[in-house]
């Protein structure tokens, strides 16, 4: 399957609201047939709630 193949690709879509209606049904079909992409799935999004949490205050350093 395609998802399964790509699922990291699919995964960072998904949180950013970059996949179309289709890719979006074929990756949450996917996502309760296969429990590893499912766990992945959870782990990628903690992951980024984490890292919207801690480095939404930081700022770019002017210089950079």
């Amino acid at each position: 399957m395609i998802v399964h193949d790509e699922i990291d690709s699919y995964l960072a879509a998904d949180l950013h609201s970059e996949l179309s209606a289709e890719e979006r049904t074929a990756l949450h079909t996917h996502l309760i047939e296969c429990a590893a992409c499912r766990k992945l799935h959870q782990e990628t999004k903690i992951m980024n709630k984490i890292l919207e949490d801690n480095l939404a205050t930081e700022k770019t350093d002017p210089i950079f």
